[in-house]
């Protein structure tokens, strides 16, 4: 591992940001939301290698992703790539020590994990300061504790670049890890789809990115962000995510759920897209 990537900082709990406004700050209200989202899905589990969730508040987008965690087996241990909102910290920020916790516990980082990830990949850099105000990775842990509270490990990485190469870059190195993992090892993507549009305009653009994305195509999707003048939480994040799934060699994506945050009550003309999506 090069200086520039060491871990040094000493093992700590990043304690949770958004409890109590994105969802329930208490353990008792938190199961019962999630539980009762959860019993809404209807879908068969399955085994998955890349998964997409959006990462608004439980309000907005609690259904679409419950649809999607109800629709997967979850496997104990998870690389999550999420939207550095806040701007603090390099371009791709590794949370290599410590754990994450929320109102369900603590969900520890796999440091072997992690620090074999920061050895492959030279645009990694280990910095657990841009994860303490940051809500892209926190809200997914809720659901991943309900389903299997106990033994559940990460890798949290947050990123503020949409550059195609460094996107490349990251996408071999973790697809290089989940391929040669000898335990089941799942990827997931936190992401919002399009910004601060009007409900039609929403729909629209999102139909253009989430048929990029069916197609399993990460320079297609970031020409879609460009051309239809997209503005989403996650740009990054999913185009590596997309590439991590062209280096497995992942080509069916299914749209579990569609909705934005008007079906929820939201202003229609100024809306968030959500999706759950998962890569096989």
């Amino acid at each position: 591992m090069s200086p520039q990537h060491a871990v040094v900082s000493v093992p700590r709990v990043r304690r949770p940001t958004v409890a109590g406004y994105f969802y329930p700050r208490e353990p008792a209200q938190l199961r019962q939301a999630v539980s009762q989202l959860m019993g809404l899905s209807r879908q068969q589990p399955r085994d998955a290698r890349v998964v997409i969730a959006p990462h608004s508040s439980f309000p907005f987008s609690g259904d679409v992703a419950a649809a999607v965690f109800a629709a997967l087996h979850i496997p104990e241990r998870w690389i999550i790539l999420g939207t550095n909102h806040t701007g603090v910290g390099p371009a791709w920020s590794v949370m290599a020590t410590g754990a994450y916790q929320t109102p369900l516990g603590e969900v520890p980082v796999e440091t072997a994990l992690a620090e074999e990830l920061l050895a492959r990949c030279p645009a990694l850099d280990a910095d657990e300061a841009a994860h303490r105000g940051e809500h892209a990775i926190e809200v997914q842990l809720p659901w991943l504790q309900w389903s299997r509270p106990a033994d559940l490990k990460i890798v949290p990485i947050i990123t503020k670049d949409e550059n195609p190469d460094a996107c490349r870059q990251v996408a071999h190195a973790i697809a290089e890890l989940v391929r040669g993992s000898r335990h089941p090892l799942t990827v997931l993507i936190s992401s919002d789809l399009s910004h601060y549009e009007s409900h039609e305009a929403a729909i629209a653009k999102d139909a253009a990115l989430l048929e990029a994305i069916r197609a399993v195509d990460a320079n297609r999707f970031l020409g879609c962000v460009r051309e239809q003048g997209v503005r989403m939480c996650g740009t990054g994040a999913l185009a590596c995510g997309l590439g991590i799934a062209q280096n497995l060699g992942l080509r069916e994506a299914t749209t579990i759920r569609y909705a934005t945050s008007a079906d929820a009550g939201g202003d229609p003309d100024s809306v968030t897209g959500f999706a759950g999506i998962i890569i096989e």
